[in-house]
């Protein structure tokens, strides 16, 4: 059985705002090197001379930790797929101008990141190569410009049209003050109306709204737990009669920790099926990571491999079975959909 993960951060919340791990990820990575060049892979895209992969990542500051899971990542899809030329740079916001410009002097046909969000937004209107953002892009941008990112937002549109798809009619949505739980809520929300044409009838506030449950539980026909995985236990006596439905980035326990039994929760391959395809392929980390981290490593995994298609400039009806989700680029994003597994 695997190792318990430790206690941290959810780099959900907001790359821009979270505190940087307190755990010893220099013990999991080496320094960052300036280049490294890969041998022959498996994978066949794309086709042609090796890309020169730039990766902008802090090495500083208050994302280092997130930037260095990141690498990890990166770093394990290069080993197994190869067929591609990694250079480093050490990105921040104010730098990130200099930065981009020197990896295309070096020769960068494809760039992967930055992280942080003003970072993403410095670049937005000079990319002039295929480059995958690991944030979200707002506003006008390079039409070469990509995101592919984690928001949670996305995971909550994808629990309403998993509710939608089952029937329900009239569900009761749970919502936590933390802002991700906020965050969550306000993409099934958006999602919801949008289906049905309608808000829905039943928001409680949680705790601030405890007493209201029983009454609503009894009229309603499923639950949105758009709270945080500490709380799910306390709920549980109050809404198991209900089908429940749960995003597993509001948590970070372990998978069986999760709710209560019948909960459908959303979640990627990576964590779901870690011994089947594609996740098999690569390796774990080398050391325990948190859920949170362990997320932004599988998404490394998957920004590599993207990252190789874009070089290659394969984006019209681009897909890739991803470790983080089925992948598919509509327009400038590449969406995730997530699997839905029933505790």
């Amino acid at each position: 059985m695997a190792a318990a993960p430790a206690a941290g951060p959810n780099y959900s919340t907001d790359l821009n705002d979270v505190a940087a791990l307190h755990s010893p990820l220099t013990a999991i990575l080496p320094a960052p090197v300036a280049q490294a060049v890969a041998q022959p892979g498996q994978l066949s895209a794309p086709a042609g001379p090796a890309p020169r992969v730039a990766v902008l990542l802090p090495a500083s500051g208050p994302l280092a930790d997130a930037g260095q899971v990141l690498r990890q990542g990166i770093e394990a899809a290069w080993k197994v797929d190869a067929d591609a030329e990694l250079a480093w740079y050490d990105t921040e916001t104010d730098n990130v101008r200099a930065q981009y410009q020197r990896a295309l002097d070096d020769g960068a046909s494809v760039v992967i990141g930055p992280l942080a969000r003003e970072a993403v937004a410095e670049l937005a209107s000079i990319a002039s190569v295929p480059t995958l953002a690991l944030n979200t892009v707002s506003g006008s941008a390079a039409p070469t410009l990509y995101a592919f990112h984690l928001a949670v937002e996305s995971e909550g549109a994808q629990m309403a049209l998993a509710m939608h798809r089952a029937g329900h009619l009239f569900p009761l949505l749970v919502v936590g003050a933390d802002p991700l739980s906020q965050r969550l809520a306000q993409g099934w929300r958006a999602a919801w109306t949008d289906i049905h044409g309608r808000s829905p009838r039943w928001v409680v506030q949680w705790p601030a709204e405890r007493a209201r449950l029983n009454e609503l539980a009894a009229q309603a026909d499923a639950v949105v737990l758009a709270v945080p995985g500490r709380d799910w236990p306390a709920l549980r006596p109050l809404l198991s009669a209900l089908p429940a439905y749960a995003a597993a980035s509001l948590s970070d326990f372990a998978r069986p920790q999760l709710a209560w039994p019948g909960v459908v929760q959303l979640d990627m391959p990576w964590l779901l099926s870690p011994q089947a395809a594609p996740a098999a392929r690569y390796p774990r980390p080398a050391e325990p990571l948190t859920l949170a981290t362990e997320r932004l490593y599988a998404q490394g995994i998957d920004a590599f491999r993207l990252a190789r298609r874009l070089a290659g400039r394969d984006t019209p009806g681009l897909t890739l079975d991803g470790v983080t989700g089925w992948l598919s680029l509509r327009g400038r994003e590449v969406q995730r959909s997530l699997r839905a597994v029933d505790e």
